[in-house]
């Protein structure tokens, strides 16, 4: 895609002194642009190109800089993402000798901010004055103008312009499965839009069979999907994957993915005076295979190279030989297996006991010199076939972690060398009790601790719970001038010296500690507030908040929330920008955290417009009432 864009540039007159060089950000004005003109040095200046009387409009900027090497505008026009320049251009007016260009540079610049100096050009010292830079095949994300004017002179530009081609992004995160020898799967992330706001319209994938193949002709597959399966005709495969615009254009470099070479394994498993052996489980590395009723088995795709293969079945000895997987080929092998020990018998003296607050150990006696490992199950009843397998193991113990609370029912099988597993132990039943919080007592969630006055330094109080039957407590507070995060062994925590906030919000919480290595479970959090409200005799208002300024009626309910000194009634009125009276709503009032719902609605039940309102909280108490007033935004 070629565009040609032509940014005519904000007129200001500028004198600036400085010591070094001059640059700006450029306002603009531009036709469907597919970047910004920016800056990119210290001094920055912003001026919004306004427009002179004839069509086009100027910028003038007076240098000031010590020598003339620091007397320059830079122009950075970014393309969002990488594109090929082929030329570009600026252009000035000499008004008098005082307006002078003395050279241009023009650099492109890479996503990572490495520059080339692609061309200089002299200036010029006529009345109109034009400097232009081929950059036919430079690919960059930035394109730099950097015009040098003359120490106390005046640089006149009039337009700047490039002419570039828009290529589609590489697309990105390819990844290559090999299915079997001849077929496999591709799958990638889109590629990123382009500098003209544009994705791809397509994909084009071409395999080869050499590492780093220059894709040529028609491609193997084209789609607009963004994974697709494959037939190939090497064991060792290598893909580039291109993305295509609506023009046809493609990225200029492809993604790659490759897979490595590979081969099969087939072959027949018999008894050991030949018959025919099914159902035997063969092993290759991670990928497994089962035997058909004449015994035959294929195993694809492996690694090319020496590999150990594993045949098993229950009532037959194990066998493991080691097979030679070629490029390409699939080998062909034959084995025999022995039958074995088909009777064991189940472990005895299979016990469970408790490992700290949620976890279990179990312990048994061996079977037997002819067992290979243990099954251990665990079900939630004493039935057998309800429980499920969790482990395996060799040794005669094992342990169970992070347990749920409840009734747990362990069993326990022997594996012979044959793969022949015995019948369950007798069920053993373990109970986890359950973990809980503490219970917070005081202070309560909401007090307000009032009668302190501003000088006072601190507060020396004390958190109190109900116990549990847990090994310690993990306590946490927060709030300005404090972050307690402390363990104790009492079902007790006394603040230690703070310095205190006005009207400032504390909150705390407390964990149960049942064993080392697992989180405390905590209680909610809880909070209070120590104000240097007047003691308890005296009304107040405070700690005034809205949960949503603006507020918007469609999402829901909003609530006033305040704190009082002591009970009270509490009435709640809004009023509009004429004082006409829209809501109001009466409760009786708590000492502490209060709050009032509003749905939004006026007196009538109409939801109110846009705008901005104004409200009063009145707190009335033994004939004595005070009043907090505040604004609230309303959008619709």
């Amino acid at each position: 895609m070629r565009l040609k864009l032509l940014v005519v540039i904000g007129l200001l007159l500028l004198l600036v002194p400085t010591s070094g060089a001059v640059s700006y950000i450029v306002g603009s004005y531009t036709y469907e642009t597919p970047g910004n003109i920016i800056s990119g040095a210290d001094d920055r200046m912003l001026f919004d190109g306004v427009k002179d009387s004839g069509n086009q409009v100027v910028l003038a900027v007076d240098f000031w800089g010590k020598n003339e090497e620091q007397s320059y505008l830079d122009l950075i026009w970014d393309f969002k993402a990488p594109v090929l320049i082929q030329y570009a251009r600026v252009f000035g007016k000499n008004h008098t000798s005082s307006y002078l260009c003395r050279r241009v540079d023009f650099y492109v610049i890479a996503a990572d901010g490495s520059e080339v100096l692609a061309s200089t050009s002299p200036g010029s010292d006529n009345l109109l004055w034009n400097v232009q830079s081929d950059l036919i095949g430079l690919y960059g994300r930035y394109l730099k103008i950097r015009v040098f004017g003359y120490p106390g002179k005046r640089l006149n530009l009039e337009e700047i312009e490039a002419d570039f081609i828009v290529y589609p992004n590489e697309p990105a995160m390819v990844s290559a499965t090999r299915i079997s020898l001849e077929r496999a799967s591709l799958s990638w992330q889109p590629s990123e839009p382009a500098a003209d706001g544009k994705g791809a319209s397509f994909y084009e994938v071409f395999y080869g069979q050499t590492e780093g193949f220059e894709p040529e002709g028609q491609p193997l597959l084209q789609t607009k999907a963004t994974d697709c399966l494959l037939d190939i005709q090497s064991s060792a495969a290598y893909f580039a994957i291109y993305a295509v615009d609506f023009e046809g254009n493609r990225s200029l470099k492809p993604q790659r993915a490759s897979l490595p070479a590979a081969g099969r394994v087939e072959g027949r498993i018999t008894t050991a005076i030949g018959e025919n052996l099914p159902g035997v489980r063969v092993q290759v590395l991670d990928k497994t295979a089962t035997s058909n009723k004449e015994g035959y088995f294929t195993i694809e795709p492996l690694p090319v190279g020496e590999q150990l293969l594993t045949t098993s079945m229950v009532g037959y000895y194990t066998n493991s030989e080691l097979i030679t997987v070629k490029q390409g080929e699939a080998i062909y092998v034959t084995i025999s297996l022995d039958a074995g020990i088909v009777e064991i018998n189940a472990p005895a003296n299979f016990l469970a006991q408790r490992l700290g607050a949620t976890g279990a150990k179990l312990s048994w006696d061996p079977s037997g010199i002819d067992v290979k490992e243990y099954q251990i199950y665990r079900g939630e009843s004493p039935l057998f076939s309800e429980a499920r397998p969790i482990a395996k193991t060799q040794t005669t113990s094992w342990q169970d972690r992070e347990l749920s609370e409840g009734s747990i029912f362990y069993f326990l099988t022997a594996i012979s060398i044959t793969e022949y597993e015995s019948a369950p132990t007798a069920p053993v039943e373990l109970i986890i009790p359950p973990l809980v919080a503490p219970k917070l007592i005081a202070p309560a969630s909401g007090t307000v601790i009032a009668g302190l006055q501003q000088s006072v330094p601190g507060y020396v109080g004390e958190l109190s719970w109900e116990a549990v039957g847990c090994s310690g407590y993990q306590v946490r507070i927060a709030g300005p001038g404090i972050n307690i995060d402390e363990r104790t062994a009492d079902p007790y925590f006394v603040i230690p010296q703070v310095v205190l906030a006005k009207d400032a919000w504390y909150t705390w919480q407390v964990g149960a500690i049942y064993e080392e290595g697992i989180e405390a479970v905590f209680s909610p959090t809880s909070r209070f507030l120590v104000s240097n409200l007047p003691a308890e005799d005296v009304l107040a208002i405070s700690q005034v908040g809205l949960s949503e300024d603006p507020y918007y009626p469609a999402k829901g309910d909003t609530f006033f929330r305040f704190s009082l000194s002591v009970p009270a009634e509490v009435t709640l009125s809004i009023y509009n920008l004429s004082g006409w009276l829209v809501f109001q709503q009466q409760q009786s009032g708590i000492r502490g955290v209060n709050e009032v719902r509003w749905d939004g609605m006026d007196l009538y039940g109409k939801m109110l417009r846009s705008g901005l309102y104004g409200y009063i909280l009145t707190a009335a108490r033994d004939g004595k009432s005070v009043i907090y007033r505040g604004n609230l935004l309303i959008r619709r």
